[in-house]
């Protein structure tokens, strides 16, 4: 309840003691009404911001303006440096021993089979990583990382890596959140809340677990280090291109129905794909990335969204 008052009470600065204030009047006679109480009498003001002003305190990143490859290349280090520094600060300092261990493997022909690894991403974190032989394992060949998506429909990775390049092996890996460490979907919100106070989200938190895993595979016996790529789909699409971007040694990355725009607001219960990261827009989106990770190639597949429009016109303009 409000007591009646003066709308100018408030701009005059003056000082009222408790005892002049007196308690809070009840009465129904002095109280004020919804119309006296109206801040605006003749409905918003013209160019009301109130609900996007949020928007004007930190700009995002448009669409860069790059007339040269070497402007490129200056833009894609100014972007690694700005994304190292504030989107990916909470990185661990310091790496732990990897302590791999072969849990599974098998050979189903002299030139086909399996073998499941696990590895310390960091502390306290172990994930699995199942190499997929499609050829003569006594010999080093070109290796394809196939990222799998949160609950995704049985086979669905291996439909999709099906179609790749049959030269390279393949290694398939369930990140953080995926799989064996995968969580139930009415907790995803909470987790998303709560890593962003920790100063990581869950797609960075990939991100890191990716870029272990793709020096775990380059130490590997009959893993050609230099032509290791990665094949994503979905939303994951968002953790390829940024390990690949931050890695910087990958040589192709195969994008299925890549996400649009890291710029969509989420659904009430959050359970939508977990693509945020933090600060990340004040410099880029993962449309842009594609250009940004030249030399490496970016194959796509399915659905492609018209806002990576500019990402192939880089690369068209500008890959070797």
């Amino acid at each position: 309840m409000t007591t009646k008052t003066s709308r100018n009470c408030f701009n005059t600065h003056k000082k009222i003691t408790p005892e002049e204030a007196g308690d809070i009047d009840t009465a129904a006679s002095r109280q004020s009404s919804p119309e006296e109480l109206k801040v605006y009498i003749n409905g918003l003001p013209a160019g009301d911001r109130t609900t996007t002003i949020q928007h004007s305190f930190i700009p995002r990143a448009g669409i860069p303006s790059v007339q040269s490859k070497k402007a490129l290349d200056s833009l894609k280090l100014s972007v690694k440096q700005f994304l190292k520094e504030r989107t990916f600060r909470a990185f661990p300092k310091d790496t732990v021993a990897f302590d791999p261990k072969v849990e599974f493997t098998s050979m189903s022909s002299v030139h086909s089979g399996n073998i499941i690894y696990s590895f310390n991403s960091e502390a306290d974190w172990r994930l699995k990583v199942d190499l997929q032989w499609r050829n003569d394992p006594k010999v080093r060949r070109p290796l394809i990382v196939v990222l799998r998506n949160y609950n995704e429909a049985l086979w669905s990775s291996e439909e999709y890596s099906s179609s790749l390049d049959s030269n390279c092996n393949l290694a398939y890996v369930e990140l953080r959140g995926i799989g064996e460490t995968g969580w139930d979907p009415s907790l995803q919100w909470h987790l998303r809340r709560a890593a962003a106070w920790t100063g990581r989200t869950i797609a960075s938190m990939q991100v890191y677990d990716l870029m272990r895993c793709l020096v775990f595979l380059r130490g590997l016996p009959n893993v050609n280090p230099d032509q290791i790529g990665i094949a994503a789909q979905r939303e994951m699409g968002a953790v390829a291109l940024y390990a690949t971007l931050m890695d910087g040694q990958c040589s192709r990355v195969f994008l299925k129905d890549p996400p649009a725009t890291q710029d969509a607001a989420s659904p009430v219960d959050g359970k939508d794909p977990p693509i945020e990261m933090l600060n990340c827009l004040r410099v880029t989106d993962v449309n842009q990335l594609p250009a940004l990770i030249l030399p490496t190639q970016t194959i796509f597949f399915g659905k492609v969204a018209v806002d990576y429009k500019w990402s192939q016109e880089m690369i068209k303009r500008f890959s070797n």
